[in-house]
């Protein structure tokens, strides 16, 4: 999935990046599929952007942060 966007997990995620992972979150779910990316980084600034794309499963070891994140 890296070739399909820009943006590299670090500051703003660039309008067309966040229109495509949006759309990739809606292509997978109107099939039944859940969206869980691999190897994404464990930054609490990346959380919020994956949540707004509807990524339905997140990797963390940062269990307390991410729980913090998404209850916001």
């Amino acid at each position: 999935m890296a070739e399909a966007f820009s943006w590299r997990w670090a500051g703003t995620i660039p309008a067309k990046d966040q229109v495509a992972l949006r759309a990739f979150g809606e292509r997978a779910h109107a099939q039944g599929r859940q969206v869980r990316f691999w190897n994404t980084p464990d930054r609490r600034e990346v959380w919020p952007v994956l949540k707004e794309a509807g990524v339905d499963l997140m990797g963390t070891d940062d269990l307390a942060g991410l729980a913090a994140s998404l209850a916001r």
